[in-house]
């Protein structure tokens, strides 16, 4: 019998069978990956700030030491390369903006926001910065196609298919899917979810974003990222 079967083949459904590795626990991974891409074209970003009302992200501290450690050991453990640390560059276009972030620099967003001012210069050549900027620390990303297909090659039961609901049997002490017996089962379906039976009742809405893939010669961005309205990263590959 498997300790778990996870339903799923997104970023929460890999991160959970590699924590369950981590802890010498069994389980079995199945989905149907031509179902949702939404985790496959995500950017992959982290950022502790919230511009928006300029406050941390909840819990940004804890996460963002515990990513670190979980996403380079799985990068040693599939021999893969997919986590960058990055920069944040947040241009200012008034003299209010500039203020209200060194008023929030000093204060709450200290371990997250560079005390400095910098000047738009040449080392940030063809990028709209009308005066100047500040930096966000403990920024980065994900590529999430490198990831997800090296998850693919580590997970020994692995299961290309559409789970089946209606052949999943929930017991008082285990659970059996067709010919599959585990203790428990999660469903990392994402917005999928809507067609579970069991959760079907969670009033979840989809939500839509874009990522665009450009080229563009002469900007010159390695770690960083440029966030104004939208941003800017260089990909590796």
């Amino acid at each position: 019998m498997l300790d778990l079967i996870i339903v799923g083949k997104g970023l929460a459904a890999n991160t959970l069978a590699l924590s369950l590795q981590e802890h010498q626990l069994s389980y079995c991974i199945i989905g149907d990956p031509s179902l949702s891409n939404c985790s496959r074209i995500a950017a992959g970003l982290w950022n502790p700030i919230v511009f928006k009302r300029m406050t941390s992200s909840w819990k940004a501290d804890e996460f963002i030491k515990e990513l670190k450690v979980f996403y380079t050991s799985a990068e040693k453990r599939t021999a893969s390369q997919f986590y960058t640390e990055r920069t944040i560059i947040k241009p200012f276009f008034s003299v209010e903006e500039k203020n209200f972030w060194i008023k929030k620099s000093q204060n709450g967003l200290s371990q997250f926001i560079d005390h400095a001012i910098y000047t738009a210069n040449a080392q940030h050549k063809n990028l709209v910065i009308p005066d100047s900027y500040g930096l966000v620390n403990n920024c980065g990303n994900i590529d999430m196609q490198s990831f997800l297909n090296a998850c693919e090659d580590l997970h020994a039961e692995n299961k290309n298919e559409v789970f089946d609901h209606s052949q999943l049997r929930v017991n008082t002490d285990h659970i059996v899917y067709k010919n599959i017996k585990a203790k428990c089962i999660v469903f990392c379906e994402g917005h999928l979810v809507k067609n579970n039976p069991f959760f079907n009742w969670i009033p979840m809405n989809s939500v839509k974003g874009e990522v665009f893939e450009i080229e563009a010669e002469g900007i010159e961005l390695e770690k960083e990222i440029l966030n104004h309205n939208a941003f800017i990263f260089k990909l590796k590959r």
